[in-house]
C-alpha cells in the first residue's frame, strides 16, 4: 500500500494504535468500577457478619433495634450503589 499512496497506508494503519488506546482506557475504567463494587459489597457483608457474630450480646444488651437499623442502612446503601453502577455501565 505504501508503494502506491502513503495516504492509503496511513489510513490503513491508524486503526491499530487507536484501538489499543481504547482497550487500555476501558480496562482502567473497568478495574476502577470493579474495585468500587467490591468495596460496597464488603461493607454489606461485614455488617451482616458483625450482626451474626454479636447476636448473643445484641440480645443481652437490648440493642436489637439499633443494630437492625444500622444493618438495613448499610444494605440499602450497597443495593442502591449497585443499581446506580449497573445503570451507569449500561449507559456507557
Amino acid at each position: 500500500m505504501l508503494l502506491y499512496d502513503w495516504r492509503m497506508a496511513l489510513a490503513l494503519l491508524w486503526v491499530a494504535p487507536a484501538s489499543l488506546w481504547m482497550v487500555y482506557l476501558s480496562r482502567r475504567m473497568e478495574k476502577r468500577h470493579i474495585k468500587k463494587g467490591l468495596v460496597t459489597r464488603r461493607v454489606a457483608t461485614d455488617a451482616m457478619q458483625e450482626v451474626l457474630e454479636c447476636a448473643p450480646e445484641i440480645k443481652a444488651c437490648n440493642q436489637k433495634a439499633r443494630l437492625i437499623d444500622d444493618l438495613n442502612r448499610k444494605l440499602v446503601y450497597s443495593y442502591y450503589t449497585d443499581i446506580i453502577r449497573s445503570c451507569y455501565c449500561k449507559i456507557i
